[in-house]
């Protein structure tokens, strides 16, 4: 039995062992790789974007967000810092957008791919280059969801309040009177139609004498 139980340990310590080495490996990857920086203002919510948080180049990884800072001049914009791989084509017409990941609600940032015609960013060594920001329309949609949610409950519930008892019975009244008030106009409409034969009748009783 004990001889069981320093095997579980062993087996234990290699796969902790075996998870340190990959994680070790995977955050040396890309150190040796050239890197270029680059500042994004957004004036929208990054709320779920994070230190860390991906960067993506039309669906591919090419870096991570370094920084997210509130812009000390402009109120309501965030300047996001992004460090991306050197090789990556980013061109004058890329944009950047905030893009939500499935259904685990985290958030990271795609870069457009731009235009054949636009040209590369040439960014010097050391310096920072920028890259303007369009609104999603993906969170522009998460965005307004609250807003939409309460106008179709104010809607649900105006629904409920029409088709209540008391407001059925007052429809009802409602179609009632409306038929009775049809009825007599059609009655009037005979008795008018009636006074206007008679006093034909009368007329040509006059023509005749």
């Amino acid at each position: 039995m004990r001889a069981n139980y320093i095997l579980v340990g062993l087996f234990t310590l290699l796969i902790l062992r075996g998870g340190l080495a990959f994680t070790v490996w995977t955050a040396s990857l890309g150190k040796d790789v050239p890197m270029v920086e680059y500042d994004i203002s957004f004036t929208e919510s990054v709320k779920g974007l994070s230190v860390n948080s991906d960067v993506l180049f039309i669906g591919i990884r090419v870096g991570k967000v370094t920084r997210i800072k509130i812009s000390d001049i402009t109120p309501g914009e965030v300047k996001v810092r992004i460090q991306v791989a050197a090789d990556t084509p980013v061109r004058e017409d890329s944009v950047a957008q905030l893009e939500i990941r499935g259904l685990t609600g985290g958030v990271l940032i795609s870069i457009t791919g731009g235009t054949a015609q636009s040209p590369l960013k040439h960014v010097p060594e050391g310096a920072v280059g920028v890259i303007d920001y369009e609104p999603s329309p993906l969170t522009s949609v998460v965005a307004q969801m609250p807003d939409v949610l309460s106008s179709v409950h104010q809607t649900l519930r105006r629904v409920e309040k029409v088709f209540s008892d008391e407001n059925s019975i007052a429809v009802s009244n409602i179609l009632t009177s409306l038929d009775a008030f049809s009825t007599v106009l059609a009655n009037r409409s005979h008795t008018i139609d009636t006074i206007l034969l008679d006093a034909e009748k009368l007329a040509r009783n006059f023509d005749l004498l």
